[in-house]
């Protein structure tokens, strides 16, 4: 009997399907799991897959492991996941086979992989790392190399140390360097401070479970900062100047222009005339930072005539010291007696001694200036009046520094012991200030002098003149002409500051002795 195929019933049954069919997971670190690896399971077939398993077989089936998403079933024209990771437990070629069992019949795929033993391997750059010259003291320098993971392995167990001769000069922070996988890197920070002097060298070693050990050579210089000591001006000459008067103040300029500190600074005077130059005010500390200076201020106050000459000099730990300036200045006669130190009349009607010192005196016909003198009382052969020879008084103020500058009222004040009827002056200085001996007159103008009674009390006085401004030394000529009363005078000359202290010859006065 004759059929056509076309005739036949078409069976209905399942098709599995594994996409890809085998898989390569190429090298991996022994221990260490892969990447994920997938594999597809298709129904391709008119029927539903059932019973449906996958196993892992062959020499290596526990260097792999499989998971999926399929179940037991799988019906027509679906897909499912399978999930493949390999850990190799030894070195070499690795092998298994995936089977999946179902109704439609078992089918394979092939997995295959190579395990490899992973190794670190570090690198650091720079090996070598110099910082130069530094100066001690003044904080580090920091400089940066790299560690670097070249190899395979994760890098860990990191270490760092540092071998110098002086610990704590060089020093070493890599915080983010614990643990470096494969092709990573970080930065090791190095900073250099030096403690001593000159060359210094270290060796920066790093270990880690990598066989290689690194190093790194350090080398960095240390230096002083020194200070450089500068006095301006180079030398001192001070004008010339009347024997035992005080100089205007002069003044010399101490800096620093070098790096470190100037310290231990220590000024004093030398040489053949040292006790006749005074350091007046010195606004130097024991140290000097760098670009600092300071002041000193000196005077001169010859005590003889002639070249007088000292030295200043100026000790430090700059390498140049001691450090010298050259004083000079010229002595010349003094003309005018001294009147000892002065006392000043406070405000509070205290008398006390200060520094400031008078000189002065009283010359007849232009001779010679005395601190005690005698006068001729003479007759004017005109008009038959009496009157002094023709005199002048003259005085010297040497005015404390600290009133150099200011403003002052001039008085005189004279005690007088009159002369008898005949112009005979026949007390004694020693009468100077006894009330019954005599008065106290106020000295009232230069062109016609005029004595006028004083009452003792210093608010009452007249000025005799003004002084613009005090100067070291000051020069009165106080009077020059004929002297209108005959008999001893005791003479006081001062001044008044703005503040209302006076000061005057309060040690010495001028006396001389008006007589027939």
């Amino acid at each position: 009997m004759m059929f056509s195929l076309l005739s036949l019933p078409v069976l209905a049954e399942p098709i599995a399907k594994l996409v890809p069919s085998s898989l390569n997971f190429k090298g991996q670190a022994i221990n260490v799991v892969s990447a994920e690896h997938a594999l597809t399971l298709n129904n391709t077939g008119q029927e539903d897959l059932t019973t449906l398993s996958i196993t892992l077989s062959g020499t290596h089936k526990s260097d792999f492991t499989s998971v999926s998403d399929c179940g037991t079933t799988l019906v027509v024209g679906q897909g499912c996941n399978l999930k493949v990771t390999f850990k190799p437990k030894a070195e070499g070629a690795r092998e298994a086979t995936l089977t999946v069992k179902s109704n439609a019949g078992p089918i394979e795929a092939t997995l295959k992989g190579t395990g490899i033993i992973t190794k670190p391997d570090p690198s650091v750059t720079p090996i070598d790392e110099d910082f130069g010259s530094r100066s001690i003291g003044i904080g580090s320098v920091t400089k940066t190399v790299t560690l670097k993971n070249n190899g395979n392995g994760e890098l860990n167990k990191i270490k760092f140390s540092i071998e110098t001769t002086k610990k704590g000069e060089f020093t070493v922070s890599a915080p983010d360097c614990t643990v470096l996988a494969p092709g990573k890197n970080c930065k090791v920070s190095l900073t250099f401070e030096p403690a001593v002097e000159g060359e210094r060298t270290a060796i920066l070693t790093i270990t880690s479970n990598a066989e290689t050990t690194l190093q790194v050579t350090l080398k960095g210089v240390g230096i002083v900062e020194k200070p450089q000591i500068k006095l301006s001006p180079t030398s001192l000459r001070f004008s010339t100047q009347l024997t035992a008067t005080t100089s205007a103040e002069k003044t010399i300029t101490v800096s620093n222009t070098g790096k470190g500190d100037l310290k231990n600074l220590g000024i004093k005077l030398e040489g053949t005339h040292k006790t006749e130059f005074k350091i007046a005010s010195n606004t130097c500390a024991v140290s000097l930072a760098p670009g600092e200076g300071c002041k000193v201020t000196l005077t001169f106050t010859p005590k003889a005539e002639g070249a007088r000459e000292a030295i200043l000099t100026v000790k430090s730990n700059a390498t140049e010291t001691p450090s010298q300036i050259a004083l000079t200045g010229t002595g010349t006669p003094n003309p005018y007696p001294s009147l000892g130190k002065a006392f000043v009349l406070g405000t509070d009607g205290q008398i006390l001694p200060v520094q400031s010192k008078f000189y002065g005196g009283i010359a007849v016909k232009g001779g010679k200036l005395l601190k005690t003198n005698k006068i001729k009382w003479i007759s004017d052969a005109t008009t038959g009046q009496f009157a002094s020879e023709p005199i002048t008084l003259t005085g010297l103020i040497a005015p404390d520094a600290e009133n150099v500058g200011q403003a002052a009222e001039v008085f005189v004040v004279e005690f007088l012991v009159p002369a008898d009827a005949e112009g005979k002056a026949t007390g004694s200085y020693e009468d100077c200030g006894n009330p019954e001996k005599g008065a106290f007159y106020m000295w009232t103008t230069q062109e016609a002098l005029s004595l006028e009674l004083w009452n003792g009390y210093p608010e009452t006085l007249i000025p005799f003149s003004r002084i613009e401004a005090l100067t070291n030394s000051s020069t009165l000529k106080v009077y020059q002409g004929s002297l209108p009363s005959a008999g001893h005078h005791c003479l006081y000359f001062g001044y008044r500051i703005p503040d209302g202290r006076l000061f005057f010859n309060g040690e010495a006065t001028i006396n001389f002795a008006v007589s027939q």
